[in-house]
């Protein structure tokens, strides 16, 4: 147990151990720096001195920012700033370029963020002396790489410095057609381009080399080598054509061949084949080698108007755009109507004060494709139609009026149209010929035998001729005739002993109407104021009658003369003097009326 006193003497124990302890603590570090100052030396033009380290210290019981500043351009310090808990280090590097032979100061300072702060003065001693250029290229090799045809390789730098003194000024060249430098020459540290031109170059390796020389040069000349390599190109299919468009009209003509070129693009050989999805689609040939072409055909037979849409795809192995589609289409338009008219021209013949002619008809057809509806007019009062409209096939009925019409001749047109027809509108020629009635007297003016003929001068009403002979025998079967003086000859024998013959017609109503005789005069006709005309017979099956037309100037004629079968006949009573310009005519069954014979005059003495 302690007492009183042992207390006093611990706790003054206590004390003194407390006060060793504060006395034995160390004191704080003071801010170092090592080595104090520097020194550096370099040669004029030659290459920069070795870099220094400069330490700094200081113990510190948290870390301690610090910060450095210089006032050399030529002088660098690495890092610049930074923290440390005791030391910190710093290099210091010089560069000499473009510094002259001399001494040269600088301060370099570090702080603290604690308030230290220290300065280190640099010197840096240039020394004059004259040292020789020495080059240095990089790379040491160029290499390229492109494809036969194909776009030139990217250009590449040769980079030319001075790793010795003084000044060095360079060239450069090769030995290839295939490379180029630009520029030639210059002053390091600089650089030249190289590049490369692979055109007209085959698949292959080629070797050149770029000789770098500088004067005064301690290592001149400097050579790189280059090399190229050429690689085939694949093919490339190339098409003149991106799409294609036919047209047609239905049922009509194919529309015109078109034709798909083939080329290679790229290198190689490229052969190539076509092929197409639809059937209305031809293409020749299928195959081939580029360049090429193939040619597309269209056959419309059978479609429908509307649009038709087909692919032609163009292969080729190996190829780098192999397979190349072609889309084609095909329109096909509905086809339009056009007017077909059969007969193209009417020939009507009446008499005048008589019964209309027969009516005709004029067939109406499509010659092309859809619907056909027509409609027919006209521009003649004495001329109608029916029906006015329909569509085809079918037909129009042209009946003529000839009532208060005087003798001539009449012309008119029937006009066809058909809205949206290739060929609108289409016209029909109509001719009407009115002649004067005839006399309602039968004349036998002149009746002559020829010994195997008569030929008989008449005028008189009635359609069926007929000679009596010594009043007992009968010839009928004469052919009708048209008013006027009419010279009919007819062929027969004269009975032996005839003396007189007569001469009448038989009128629509079929009876006997007049009649008239002469006397039979022996020996041969007239020769005098006569023409006699000879003619070949036509060569149409329905051919019943002929006309024959006379007139006193060229192409203008009377009336006609019908003459019934007979291909020759003798104009009588004809005036001395005067010339007569003659044509013959045919008519069949229907009454239509040929176009005029070549004519024939003769002039009478």
């Amino acid at each position: 147990m302690l007492t009183s006193r042992g207390t006093c003497q611990g706790i003054l124990f206590l004390v003194s151990l407390i006060s060793f302890i504060l006395s034995a603590a160390p004191e704080a570090q003071a801010f170092q720096v090592s080595p104090t100052s520097l020194n550096f030396t370099g040669l004029e033009g030659g290459s920069n001195p070795p870099s220094q380290t400069v330490i700094f210290s200081k113990n510190n019981k948290s870390p301690l920012g610090w910060t450095i500043t210089d006032d050399a351009t030529w002088l660098a310090v690495t890092p610049l700033s930074g923290t440390m808990r005791k030391t910190a280090r710093v290099a210091i590097s010089i560069n000499t370029k473009g510094l002259a032979a001399g001494s040269y100061t600088a301060t370099m300072t570090i702080t603290t963020n604690n308030g230290d702060n220290a300065s280190v003065p640099v010197t840096l001693t240039v020394t004059s002396g004259s040292t020789s250029p020495t080059m240095s290229l990089s790379p040491s090799s160029l290499t390229f790489s492109g494809t036969q045809g194909g776009a030139n390789p990217a250009a590449k730098t040769l980079s030319i410095t001075n790793t010795g003194g003084g000044t060095l000024s360079w060239t450069v060249s090769d030995n290839a057609a295939w490379l180029s430098l630009s520029p030639a020459s210059g002053t390091a540290p600089s650089s030249a381009t190289a590049s490369v031109n692979t055109a007209g170059l085959a698949a292959g390796t080629y070797n050149a080399t770029i000789t770098a020389t500088a004067t005064g040069a301690t290592n001149t000349p400097q050579t790189v080598p280059v090399t190229l390599t050429v690689t085939a190109a694949p093919p490339t299919i190339g098409l003149s054509l991106t799409s294609i468009l036919f047209t047609g009209v239905q049922s009509g003509a194919n529309p015109t061949n078109q034709t798909l070129s083939l080329t290679n693009t790229g290198g190689g050989t490229l052969s190539w084949s076509v092929s197409d999805t639809a059937t209305w689609l031809t293409l020749s040939p299928a195959s081939g080698t580029a360049p090429g072409s193939t040619t597309m055909s269209v056959n419309t037979s059978g479609l429908t108007a509307g649009s038709y849409n087909a692919t032609i795809t163009v292969a080729a192995t190996g190829a780098t755009n192999t397979p190349q589609a072609v889309p084609v289409t095909l329109t096909v338009a509905a086809a339009s109507p056009t007017i077909g008219l059969s007969p193209t021209s009417l020939s009507f013949t009446g008499t005048q004060g008589g019964t209309n002619p027969a009516a005709k008809t004029v067939s109406i057809t499509n010659t092309g494709g859809g619907t056909l509806s027509w409609t027919v007019g006209d521009n003649g009062a004495w001329l109608s139609l029916s029906p006015a409209s329909g569509t085809a096939p079918g037909s129009a009925t042209a009946s003529v009026n000839t009532a208060g019409l005087a003798a001539g001749t009449y012309n008119a047109t029937i006009t066809a149209t058909a809205t949206g027809a290739t060929n609108t509108p289409q016209a029909v020629a109509v001719t009407l010929t009115v002649t004067a009635p005839v006399s309602q007297s039968a004349i036998v003016t002149n009746m002559v035998p020829d010994g195997s003929g008569a030929t008989v001068t008449i005028q008189g009403p009635g359609q069926v001729l007929e000679f009596i002979y010594n009043a007992q025998s009968t010839y009928t079967g004469i052919s009708s005739f048209i008013a006027g003086t009419a010279s009919f000859r007819h062929t027969f024998s004269w009975p032996q002993g005839t003396t007189f013959a007569c001469y009448r017609t038989r009128g629509t109503d079929n009876l006997y109407t007049e009649q008239a005789c002469a006397s039979v005069t022996p020996g041969p006709p007239p020769t005098s104021g006569t023409a006699t005309l000879t003619w070949s017979a036509s060569t149409s099956s329905d051919v019943t009658a002929y006309k024959v037309y006379l007139g006193t100037a060229s192409g203008v004629y009377n009336p006609p003369t019908s003459v019934g079968n007979l291909t020759t006949y003798q104009m009588l009573n004809l005036t001395t003097g005067q010339t007569y310009y003659f044509s013959v005519t045919a008519v069949d069954t229907s009454g239509n009326e040929s176009s005029h014979s070549n004519e024939v005059s003769k002039s009478i003495y």
